[in-house]
């Protein structure tokens, strides 16, 4: 019998969801070793030492080791003691033995040799290849300058705008919401009302809160009514938009803040991981020859190609 400590099931569930997302597979044919050149006798705290042979088949320890670092920092934490890594060393070690075991099998069976299989390999290749050299080009790129004049341009100073805190009760007919409007005049509490009308699933159980918004944010007609309201005043007649009937309130008017750099640090990186991107592409459509064709395997003239609207140069590439 084995009994489990509450950090070795922890380790086990860790090691599970490492296996479960798809990763470990990749890491473990990315790290997959060339042949064996080493000798099972060598230092255990060798990187190139064997840890395992599977039908002679070598398994590394730097194939462990790269695998260990691409534990997240929370986790690397929950594994700092060298018995806990020590642990996790040895469930990594295990799961690439049962991978490489798979993988024989699926080539004894002659998985490999199935067209379909061999484009799916083909087409991963290829985006490893195409990932790889936008990694190369735009990650040196991705600096804190960068990203400090980024947000200097977008955001730092940028004119404030103006946002208002509402809430609303959307129903079917204009009849239903002027019914509303009169017990909010009577004195009613607009929460209850809400929970009890609205068909707003979205806000219904927050009494109809919207938060606060910009007018970009809301469809014309519902952003013109609300934003000409006063703070703490509920709209005087029914709003019709393309969902139905709404009874506007009004909670506040504010500038909106200027967001800290670091709150929007990540969508910064977005916004220029796909700017690099798409400069990239750019200038590589503009160095490459491409040629169309028709159904029938002729080629399109330069004059139709240039009023096609197909995107015909941008490849199938997800990023």
């Amino acid at each position: 019998m084995h009994i489990f400590t509450p950090k070795a099931v922890y380790l086990a569930a860790t090691f599970s969801l490492l296996v479960s997302s798809g990763s470990f597979a990749a890491l473990a044919a990315e790290n997959a070793p060339s042949p064996a050149k080493d000798s099972p006798t060598k230092n255990t705290q060798d990187s190139t030492a064997l840890v395992a042979t599977v039908n002679g088949q070598p398994i590394y320890r730097s194939q462990v080791d790269k695998i260990l670092s691409t534990l997240t920092p929370q986790l690397k934490n929950r594994t700092s003691s060298p018995a806990s890594t020590e642990q996790l060393k040895h469930l990594i070690a295990d799961q690439l033995i049962k991978h490489q075991i798979i993988l024989q099998e699926a080539i004894k069976a002659g998985i490999d040799k199935d067209p379909t299989i061999q484009d799916q390999i083909k087409r991963a290749g290829d985006n490893i290849l195409e990932n790889a050299y936008l990694s190369k080009i735009i990650t040196p790129k991705l600096t804190d300058k960068a990203i400090n004049d980024y947000y200097k341009a977008h955001f730092a100073n940028k004119k404030p705008e103006e946002e208002i805190h509402a809430r609303h009760i959307l129903v079917d007919t204009e009849s239903t919401a002027k019914e509303i409007i009169t017990k909010l005049k009577k004195g009613g509490d607009f929460v209850k009302l809400a929970k009890e009308y609205s068909k707003d699933k979205g806000t219904t159980q927050n009494g109809g809160d919207l938060g606060w918004f910009k007018k970009d944010t809301m469809i014309p007609a519902f952003s013109d009514a609300a934003f000409s309201m006063k703070d703490n005043s509920i709209s005087k007649t029914p709003v019709q938009t393309p969902y139905g009937w709404h009874v506007i309130e009004v909670l506040g008017h504010r500038s909106s803040p200027i967001p800290t750099l670091d709150s929007v640090k990540d969508q910064i990186r977005q916004s220029l991981i796909q700017q690099y991107v798409q400069d990239i592409m750019d200038k590589a459509n503009k160095d490459s020859s491409v040629v169309l064709y028709d159904d029938n395997g002729k080629p399109i003239p330069t004059s139709a190609k240039a009023s096609s609207s197909a995107p015909a140069t941008v490849p199938d590439s997800k990023h």
